[in-house]
């Protein structure tokens, strides 16, 4: 082979490395774009934000590639221009997919609501308004609902366990409900059974560890009967005997000055209320 045969033959592969580089790219951002689109998989179903977070480490070489200059090296390569539309496009779709998933929700939101108020009816008789019936029909892991006294939340709580038995979502079984109060707890129960005509478990969260301790234990624990107000007076009482219990006492309630300080933006030499007195054993 001569001179000039070798160097034509290294040419070619440089040009076929670049040809199968860029084509190697297109595929990735393919890959990339139609896993996009499959987060949306119906109109009426939600999707979890998360799913954004989730796709962008899946593919993140890809969308780290499509923002890195090394890709001009690629220019002479045969599919260069169609590399750059599609690594636009992939900017695009990674740029506002937060927001395609917002919007996608809140349309996925208005149709299962639709349809829950014809499936659930009134609640307690009263037709819930769209804010409680969008609590009741959002499909996610968890959701903090924050509203004033009398709004409806023990209403909208009993409507989305309708909701949930109505659309086979749970049986009777698999719901829980938790409460504060042993009074509150009592409610619920009752108010569930005679909207849905179910026994739905209600229980305090103090109720609710203590049957999960009686489970693995094999036995219902004993619950102290102490005045536990009066038995730290005493254990404070005794310890403080000690000049070394009483100085570590001090150095605590020191400590938790200083954070309280240290949330209000104060220094400890602006709390002029507070002086630390040198304690010497009797």
């Amino acid at each position: 082979m001569g001179f000039f045969d070798t160097l034509a033959k290294k040419h070619q592969t440089k040009v076929q490395e670049m040809n199968d580089a860029c084509d190697l790219l297109i595929s990735q951002a393919d890959e990339a774009l139609q896993s996009a689109q499959s987060i949306f998989p119906a109109p009426e179903v939600f999707v979890d934000p998360e799913m954004e977070t989730e796709w962008r480490n899946k593919h993140r070489n890809i969308l780290e590639d499509s923002k890195s200059q090394n890709i001009t090296s690629l220019k002479k390569a045969k599919n260069y221009k169609a590399l750059c539309n599609k690594l636009l496009e992939l900017t695009d779709t990674s740029q506002s997919l937060a927001q395609q998933i917002l919007e996608h929700n809140k349309q996925a939101e208005s149709l299962k609501v639709q349809l829950a108020y014809s499936l659930i009816g009134d609640v307690e008789e009263r037709k819930l308004d769209e804010q409680q019936m969008s609590c009741i029909v959002k499909d996610v892991h968890n959701h903090l609902v924050i509203a004033g006294a009398g709004t409806g939340k023990t209403t909208t709580v009993v409507g989305k366990i309708k909701y949930l038995l109505k659309t086979n979502k749970c049986s009777a079984y698999d719901i829980l409900v938790l409460s504060f109060t042993n009074a509150s707890a009592s409610e619920m129960r009752e108010r569930i059974r005679a909207e849905t005509e179910f026994d739905i478990a209600a229980m305090t969260f103090h109720k609710l560890g203590l049957n999960i301790i009686a489970k693995v234990n094999g036995e219902m624990p004993k619950i102290t009967q102490l005045n536990l107000r009066k038995f730290v007076k005493e254990q404070l009482n005794v310890n403080m005997k000690s000049s070394a219990s009483l100085i570590r006492l001090l150095s605590f309630f020191l400590s938790v000055y200083r954070a309280i300080c240290s949330a209000v933006s104060l220094s400890l030499s602006d709390c002029n209320s507070f002086k630390l007195f040198h304690l010497r054993p009797p």
